[in-house]
């Protein structure tokens, strides 16, 4: 078959562009770790090489854990980590296939996140106690690691934390939720020969995110779509294994949550009247989570968003720094009694 000469040269002119684009993601990739280094070390953890950037002295050991829908890495934690490390240590770490550390080979179950940070910990010799600090989603992650490493750990910041039974409860009040675009972000993770996923790394510039955060996520960015994806996946599992945590025994406890009116967040999905409904019933889940310990306490922040490390970091600091106070006490005193916990061996 002849092709015509004009379609032939809109073929020609297609397959060049895609060629030429190939060229400069390849060179974008190469220049990437180059320009970007991981700040902290990178630590292999069993074939794979995990980042985390630990600073400051003393004990107890601050670990930050980022949310969901993460693509900052140990970032997340820029405008925050150096204040909580003029009182004690504090590390913060990328998860597999975020910014700096390598995606994982296998599939992700519940608990692989959690299995790779006491790993990290351990072959980092970053010794507990531990103060888990997580944001949104990964305040499930720190209910399944106090789970199964809860001799490690010794008090818990929630900083706007996801309950495993929000979507749940959210389903039986009626309120539309925001779908997770795992289909587009797969297909834009498979056309990353092309460049074209460095075109949505404008999902990096938030308000508060201090400009070399923003660099350096844009330019890992088509990398950081691996964990998304993986994480994405396991949502359902996730939630059902942070599900079966609900005794956080006597450790300290601290519930940060949001009190900005709900006309303050935007939705695609729920409207104004859903929105106000949900302010109401995530605010009664944080205090549920709070319940969990025997010393629990929510606390709302005024002006703060979800995103409170960048609306309010200087409360998420000072909520750390309690935490931290509460638990060098009771180290220094000898009253800290170990929590009854089921132990499970580490993933192979």
């Amino acid at each position: 078959m002849i092709v015509p000469l004009a379609k032939a040269a809109r073929i020609i002119l297609v397959w060049a562009s895609l060629f030429a684009l190939s060229g400069c993601e390849v060179l974008l990739g190469a220049k990437t770790a180059e320009r970007f280094p991981p700040p902290g070390r990178l630590i292999d953890i069993g074939g794979r090489k995990l980042q985390i950037d630990c600073r400051g002295k003393g004990s107890p050991t601050v670990i930050l854990e980022a949310g969901g829908n993460n693509i900052y890495g140990s970032l997340t934690w820029a405008t925050v980590q150096d204040d909580i490390a003029a009182t004690t240590r504090v590390c913060s770490y990328s998860r597999a296939g975020i910014m700096w550390s390598d995606s994982r080979r296998e599939p992700l179950d519940s608990e692989g996140i959690a299995h790779d940070l006491h790993k990290l910990l351990q072959l980092a010799h970053e010794a507990p106690p531990y103060v888990l600090v997580g944001h949104s989603r990964g305040a499930m992650f720190n209910l399944i690691y106090t789970d199964l490493y809860g001799s490690d750990v010794a008090g818990l910041v929630f900083v706007e934390p996801a309950h495993p039974e929000q979507e749940k409860r959210r389903e039986k009040e009626g309120i539309a939720g925001d779908p997770q675009p795992l289909a587009s972000v797969k297909l834009l993770r498979a056309l990353d020969w092309t460049g074209l996923p460095r075109a949505f790394s404008g999902f990096c510039r938030k308000s508060g995110v201090p400009d070399a955060v923003v660099a350096a996520c844009k330019a890992w960015f088509p990398h950081s779509l691996d964990g998304y994806i993986s994480e994405t996946e396991v949502l359902d599992a996730l939630r059902e294994r942070a599900g079966k945590v609900r005794n956080l025994g006597n450790r300290p406890v601290l519930v940060l949550s949001r009190q900005l009116p709900a006309s303050a967040f935007s939705s695609n999905a729920a409207t104004k009247a859903e929105q106000q409904r949900w302010e109401a019933v995530r605010h009664k889940l944080h205090a549920e989570i709070a319940s969990w310990s025997s010393r629990g306490v929510q606390r709302m922040v005024p002006d703060s968003d979800h995103e409170m490390m960048l609306s309010q970091p200087g409360a998420v600091v000072a909520a750390v720094k309690e935490v931290v106070a509460q638990t060098v006490l009771e180290l220094s005193s000898g009253s800290r009694t170990a929590v009854p916990q089921t132990q499970r061996p580490p993933a192979p």
